[in-house]
């Protein structure tokens, strides 16, 4: 419909993965030094959450990459490159659990939830 975020000061720095939720959200990462960030957008735009900053706890960031989400268990799918995983988190990003890898670049699902995941180091799918 035209809108857009606005970036900046007081908005998004470095947007970088972005996804749809069945619901309308809209998901975004950020990733800027310590900005290391998965921000949820409510249908309306309005902020609905924000979680992570740059470390390697879960929950935690180093160079975040894009994001997808499971079409069969509507979980959120976070590509944290530098800590070599995947780290899932459920509709109120609440950390879930990690798929462990070298340094995954994207992440995509077929419609029977298979995740598929691009290593970038490990030369691989």
């Amino acid at each position: 419909d035209g809108r857009v975020l606005p970036g900046g000061k007081d908005g998004l720095k470095s947007p970088l993965g972005l996804a749809v939720d069945e619901d309308g959200s809209l998901l975004v990462t950020t990733c800027i030094s310590s900005t290391q960030q998965l921000i949820k957008f409510n249908k309306d735009w309005t902020l609905a959450k924000v979680v992570g900053q740059k470390g390697t706890k879960p929950g935690q960031f180093d160079n975040i990459g894009r994001v997808n989400i499971s079409p069969t268990t509507h979980k959120y799918y976070v590509c944290d490159r530098l800590n070599g995983r995947i780290q899932v988190f459920d509709q109120d990003l609440h950390y879930v659990s990690s798929l462990h890898l070298k340094y995954p670049t994207d992440v995509a699902f077929d419609d029977a939830g298979h995740v598929y995941v691009a290593d970038f180091k490990k030369h691989e799918v």
